[in-house]
């Protein structure tokens, strides 16, 4: 979520893309502070950190970021902007440190435990991590840290409203020296600026209320198996009507060779018989115009467009098959 200001997000199991936010709400507390609100789907047995980020706010030079889970405070972390620090300025909180700061116990999501004992059903912010910005001075001297714990939560089935999960913590994790951070004293002043609280459920139970959408529909396999064999029928059917076609095309090719034949013939004939009779005269042969063919005055000029006339017959019957195939 992200205001005029300020950021914060939360990371599960350590994925680099942030949880996904659902259902983002914006309104104002008691006290006038501007709160943001969102749904996030809480993942049993994941481990999370709380990210925040202060891009642009310099009404005050130290900011405390406050870190609660199910109500209780588990960390404040001090920042100061100056020359030295300038904005923007951001920092990752995992989970609880310990008092020497070697250690941290990282946040994780649990099950909630349930009674079936009518009594509270505890906290009202049960199901809730919450990033709040106050201003505060910093203080010389050494303040003694006491870590916070986060208890085993019991609440009453019939009040539990629809949780069934809470934030607890893994087994301590070392941290290295130059990662370690310091104690240091703080006092709050104003009021806090900023608020953004996360409201986690399981995911099925954010579908069922309509926050979370529903997952995507799984692949219809038979209508694409349908699909394929109609398409697969139809290719066959095109690929019988060409053939269907080029035979014809062949019938027609044939009968137009063989008419040519007889023409040719006819004026090999009328020529041979001038030339045995020793008659100049020349023998003409009618134009036959019914199949778009001429026939010419000389015979070897006759012998030459026919012999073109096959040969481009004989590679253009290929050509017409594929162009009446893609027509």
């Amino acid at each position: 979520m992200r205001s005029e200001h300020f950021e914060a997000w939360i990371h599960i199991d350590g994925q680099r893309k942030p949880a996904t936010e659902y259902r983002l709400t914006e309104s104002e507390d008691n006290g006038g502070t501007t709160v943001l609100s969102c749904y996030i789907a809480s993942e049993r047995g994941k481990k999370f950190s709380v990210r925040w980020k202060n891009r642009s706010y310099t009404e005050h030079e130290s900011i405390s970021y406050n870190i609660f889970v199910d109500g209780k405070n588990v960390d404040r972390t001090q920042m100061t902007h100056d020359d030295e620090d300038p904005l923007p300025a951001e920092d990752t909180i995992p989970g609880i440190t310990s008092v020497d700061g070697k250690t941290i116990r990282p946040f994780m999501f649990s099950p909630l435990q349930l009674t079936e004992e009518d009594g509270e059903s505890g906290d009202d912010d049960l199901g809730v991590i919450e990033v709040n910005m106050w201003p505060v001075e910093v203080k010389e001297s050494n303040p003694k840290y006491t870590q916070p714990t986060i208890p085993q939560l019991v609440v009453s089935e019939k009040k539990k409203k629809a949780r069934t999960d809470q934030v607890s913590v893994s087994a301590p994790v070392h941290v290295p020296a130059k990662e370690r951070s310091r104690v240091i004293g703080t006092k709050f002043i104003g009021s806090v600026v900023m608020r953004f609280r996360f409201v986690y459920y399981p995911l099925d139970v954010l579908r069922a209320a309509g926050i979370a959408p529903p997952p995507a529909p799984p692949p219809r396999r038979s209508n694409r198996k349908r699909k394929t064999t109609e398409e697969d029928s139809d290719a066959n059917q095109d690929d019988y009507d060409d053939e269907r076609q080029a035979k014809k095309l062949r019938r027609q090719l044939a009968a137009l060779e063989t008419d040519q034949s007889r023409r040719i013939r006819a004026e090999l004939a009328a020529l041979e018989a001038r030339m045995v009779s020793g008659n100049p005269r020349r023998v003409s042969v009618k134009r036959e115009q019914d199949d778009g063919v001429v026939g010419n005055n000389s015979g070897a000029e006759t012998r030459k467009r026919r012999r073109a006339t096959r040969s481009s017959g004989s590679h253009s019957r290929s050509a017409q098959v594929i162009d009446l195939t893609q027509d």
